[in-house]
């Protein structure tokens, strides 16, 4: 990641319009796997503001009707980790109050894209247009409140943005930190990802605060936890669902110290990137270097229709600073409990959210030590680790905070608000 944001850096400089919004935004994304502090985070997002300064903004807007528009705008209306994210509030919505339109930057559209155009009616493909296009379109469509679900994450439309094509724009879920944009005037997000008065100086949005940063829509097509499998295998199966550009040789030294103190422990991996035998290849002799029984450890592909492997693991170990979010909520539903550690930027604290707003902020740590020591004490109490397997998904259930029906009741409640200042 390193040496990907130098690259980015670098040929920004030289790339066409286009092509240097692009790349700006790669290397913003690469720094969320680095560990920096939240204001050297939010530094250079703030100069992306810089590129878009010939961009004219309309000053001019229709006068609102009856229903308020909202537009949705993504590219990830598809087969997608923020699917469970962002599907919930997208088609929850007060059909006597509000209009909904999707506007969606897909480049291919699958399954998922199909349940979300069986909800709404007003689902456009804008993938072809330019930046410049898109923002007329959202314009003549006389959108209200447009809200963007991609940040910095790979296929945005930022720039369009810009334009500021409605009156009221808002980002915050589809990435990890401020866009830098003046143009967007909001920012979703939570009082424990981002505490009040303290987080306001990394962001050019104003922060706007919902029960949780994320809301989760549940699925019935999927097995119920019935335990912790180290009660049947007698040994304990620690494992990591992310992308392998998170796993850094710090945490790697941390779970290898784990092994070590769990006798008989397992460790399974799953990345999309372990579809490549190289990538496996270069994990396996990685880990060996750093002295892990390779024995112990299993590398396994991603796969989207993953929830009922992973009841094969007792005890999921987050990654650091980049954590998970819709994976520490797919395992939760599935009975799994997450390890998360935390620090002071905002995007190491979303395992926290989820954790605290479900009652488990003892699975919450903010030093290595704590992460380590947590770890082997769950290992060394099967009894509770079954227990949390038989009961996480009826916690989650009763939380309010994380129901996508409640989140999109209180965010509609929020936009009516930001409407009549």
């Amino acid at each position: 990641p390193v040496e990907a944001a130098k690259n980015y850096d670098m040929a920004t400089r030289y790339a066409d319009d286009d092509t240097k919004f692009e790349l700006a935004s790669s290397a913003l994304f690469s720094l969320n796997f680095l560990d920096m502090s939240g204001e050297d985070t939010a530094a250079p997002h703030f100069e992306y503001q810089n590129l878009l300064e010939d961009i004219k903004p309309y000053t001019t807007y229709h006068k609102r009707g009856d229903k308020i528009k909202i537009g949705y705008l993504s590219a990830d209306f598809r087969q997608h980790a923020m699917f469970p994210v962002i599907f919930g509030m997208i088609v929850g919505y007060n059909k006597n109050k509000f209009d909904v339109t999707c506007y969606s930057l897909n480049e291919k559209d699958d399954n998922y894209t199909d349940i979300f155009k069986q909800h709404i009616k007003n689902f456009v493909s804008v993938k072809d247009l330019n930046y410049k296009q898109l923002a007329e379109k959202i314009h003549n469509d006389e959108i209200d409140v447009l809200v963007d679900l991609s940040g910095h994450s790979s296929g945005n439309a930022l720039p369009a943005l810009a334009y500021k094509p409605a009156p009221i724009q808002i980002s915050g879920l589809g990435y990890m930190a401020t866009t830098g944009m003046k143009a967007v005037d909001y920012f979703i997000t939570d009082a424990i990802v981002d505490p009040p008065g303290e987080h306001e100086k990394y962001f050019s949005e104003k922060l706007l605060y919902m029960p949780c940063q994320f809301s989760y829509a549940t699925r019935g097509d999927v097995k119920t936890p019935t335990g912790a499998p180290c009660i049947k295998n007698k040994f304990i199966t620690f494992g990591t669902i992310c992308r392998y550009q998170k796993v850094s040789n710090e945490m790697l030294q941390v779970w290898k110290e784990i092994l070590d103190r769990v006798p008989n422990s397992k460790l399974i991996m799953r990345a999309q990137e372990f579809a490549s035998i190289s990538t496996m290849d270069n994990a396996y002799s990685r880990m060996k270097a750093i002295g892990f029984n390779m024995d112990r450890v299993t590398f396994l592909p991603a796969l989207f229709s993953y929830h009922d492997e992973l009841m094969n693991l007792d005890l999921i170990l987050d990654t650091y600073p980049y954590p998970g979010g819709t994976t520490t909520l797919d395992a939760i539903y599935m009975g799994v409990p997450v390890l998360t550690f935390y620090g002071e930027r905002r995007s190491t604290r979303f395992g926290l959210s989820i954790l605290k707003n479900i009652g488990l902020e003892g699975l919450a740590v903010d030093n290595v030590a704590d992460y380590i020591n947590r770890a082997v004490a769950f290992a060394n109490d099967v009894n509770a680790l079954d227990t949390l397997h038989k009961n996480l998904r009826t916690m989650l259930a009763k939380c309010n905070a994380l129901n996508s029906t409640y989140y999109v009741e209180e965010f509609e409640k929020q936009i009516e608000k930001i409407l009549q200042e």
